[in-house]
């Protein structure tokens, strides 16, 4: 895995990237059943990072082990879903928010602006609830 090139470019930017030699399961058995559509290609190239962030720590693409934490008090896989609903409280719109998160699993956070245009398939807005652009159109590019 280490010559992927959507890695390649990630190093070139300075990102650190720990891969393992085999992927392991990255979602839990109801994450899994949740995207149960998800290409293998996704789920193994995401399944065999350790680890994945920028130099600044303050990016990242989410491993098996963050799709495993669940503590409240830490930033979960889901903190943007989570977050929206919270917002949406009990509306027609948290229906709209389970809705859109349940046809996206995110895979990269953010905690501050920033261009990288080779490991995201879809760039969502921090502050919208379903806009989305698509910047990877097809996950078979992940191989």
């Amino acid at each position: 895995m280490s010559s992927h090139p959507t890695l390649e470019a990630l190093r070139s930017a300075g990102w650190i990237i720990e891969s393992r030699a085999a992927p392991v399961p990255l979602l839990t058995p109801e994450q899994g059943r949740r995207y149960a559509t998800l290409p293998r290609v996704a789920l193994d190239f995401l399944g065999r990072l350790a680890a994945c962030h920028n130099a600044r720590e303050d990016a990242w693409l989410f491993t098996p082990s963050d799709y495993q934490r669940t503590d409240p008090s830490s930033f979960r896989w889901n903190e943007q879903k989570l977050m929206s609903q919270e917002a949406a409280g009990a509306t027609a719109e948290a229906r709209a928010v389970e809705s859109f998160w349940d046809a996206h699993l995110p895979f990269m956070m953010s905690v501050r602006p920033t261009t990288i245009t080779s490991p995201s398939a879809r760039y969502r807005e921090p502050d919208t609830v379903r806009s989305c652009t698509d910047v990877l159109p097809s996950p078979r590019r992940l191989r």
